[in-house]
């Protein structure tokens, strides 16, 4: 995926690419006025995912449908009613249906339509619910008139090519209704469309999560703080130093510029703790840093000899020489540069942003 421009002179967010090359990346289908769209998103509950893919693959077979491939994140389906879509994000999995016939009437409630339909067991707790219909510009004081509340949000896109309306308000059913107005777009714009409207409202809603939490904290605050002072006051001090170790590992964000201070000041060294495991190997893809690695472990000759090998290859070079195996002599005590204090890095140039987090305070700290 290409880097996502950040903007001059701020410093991006190291998780800022991912996020907006998913959004970039969410897909859409076509859509051609009219038409009426249901999608619901549930955060993540306490099955595993394994087993909400079991069950939405149990629903495709008993539609008739295959089930999605081996791994896929999403997956689609034809119901009677119409396409019937799934989608699993990283913090909820979406249920997107795409209504034709007798469903896609507008007299007919959001929930009046979801008896008609289907519906794959429920994945964890149920938070968004949009209703979103889709119609020509002459049907669209009509389908305006099923947005209720007196205060519509309204929008004009693409230069007035199409409108978008909403009360953000929960209907009787629990949905909040989305009205696009189209006059011009295409249907491949009109879908792109479509898409964008869903996804603001379920991160609207996502967003929305934690303002109860967020003001339960700040209004308790101090007599939280209280409770807990309280409780460590009565333990004895090598607890207490336990529990501080904990806080600290779990409020330090890892690869910063504080983490990296306090590491390098304490003098850090994980040489004789740190083992690599099959996940650190599973991370490795960049073939000229597992190439330095090898460099580092097994010398330089053998590094040049495979440096034109597979990724794979190398990396079992550096297996067999921690392990001491397939001939090879055991090496101990090898660490990853990026797990050392001070941290360091297997690029000369486009390096982590953990070694450019250090390298801002390392002066401060006689680096």
């Amino acid at each position: 995926m290409p880097t996502i421009a950040s903007t001059i002179p701020f410093e991006p967010h190291p998780a800022r690419d991912s996020i907006l090359g998913e959004a970039h990346a969410r897909p859409f289908f076509r859509l051609e006025a009219p038409a009426r769209v249901l999608a619901l998103a549930f955060v993540r509950g306490k099955d595993s995912p394994e087993t909400l893919r079991e069950r939405l693959d149990n629903f495709a077979r008993a539609h008739g449908a295959a089930p999605a491939p081996i791994g896929a994140k999403h997956h689609r389906m034809m119901l009677p009613q119409g396409l019937f879509r799934w989608e699993e994000h990283t913090e909820f999995t979406s249920y997107v249906f795409m209504l034709s016939g007798e469903a896609a009437r507008l007299d007919l409630s959001g929930g009046e339509v979801l008896r008609l339909i289907a519906l794959p067991e429920q994945p964890g707790p149920h938070l968004v619910s949009v209703d979103l219909s889709v119609v020509s510009e002459s049907e669209g004081e009509a389908a305006l008139s099923h947005v209720k509340s007196g205060v519509v949000s309204l929008s004009s896109f693409e230069g007035g090519r199409a409108r978008v309306a909403s009360d953000f308000t929960p209907d009787e059913a629990g949905f909040v209704r989305f009205v696009i107005v189209n006059r011009e777009l295409s249907d491949r714009g009109l879908g792109a469309l479509a898409r964008n409207v869903m996804e603001v409202e379920f991160y609207r809603m996502l967003a929305l999560l934690g303002l109860p939490e967020g003001c339960g904290l700040v209004a308790g605050q101090a007599e939280s703080t209280a409770v807990i002072f309280a409780r460590l006051r009565d333990l004895p001090h090598k607890d207490v130093m336990r529990v501080l170790a904990a806080v600290m590992a779990d409020s330090l964000e890892a690869g910063s510029a504080l983490v990296e201070a306090v590491g390098a000041h304490l003098q850090v060294d994980l040489h004789k703790t740190w083992t690599p495991d099959d996940a650190f190997f599973d991370l490795l893809r960049d073939k000229s840093v597992v190439n330095a690695m090898v460099a580092e472990i097994a010398g330089k000759s053998v590094a040049n000899g495979n440096v034109a090998a597979t990724g794979k290859v190398q990396k079992q070079i550096v297996r067999d020489c921690l392990a001491g195996t397939n001939g090879r002599e055991k090496v101990t005590g090898w660490l990853p540069r990026w797990l050392e204090f001070p941290v360091r890095t297997y690029r000369k140039y486009g390096g982590s942003q953990t070694a450019a987090h250090w390298k801002s305070v390392k002066n401060l700290f006689g680096g």
